[in-house]
């Protein structure tokens, strides 16, 4: 099994059936809404906000991993509690 930080996702309902199904560790995970650049008509409709100290990969892997108050949170589902 590959070590993984984050879970990135295009449907919240999709993921609640894996979540409440078999696959119960996504919990543990970070969850965040992948582009919505894939369907035209869904531009605009399923935003993600990060909450880091400063642009960087370093501070986006920090926010997936939850450190130090950092976070990314998706409009529609958030994993980590």
């Amino acid at each position: 099994m590959l070590p993984v930080d984050a879970v990135e996702y295009n449907f919240p309902e999709k993921l609640e059936a894996l979540k409440s199904g078999g696959h119960k560790y996504l919990n543990k995970h970070m969850c965040y809404t992948a582009s919505d650049a894939h369907f035209p008509h869904l531009i605009g409709t399923n935003p993600s906000w990060l909450y880091a100290n400063e642009l960087t990969f370093d501070e986006l892997r920090r926010a997936m991993a939850g450190e130090d108050g950092r976070r990314l949170i998706s409009r529609s589902v958030e994993c980590q509690e």
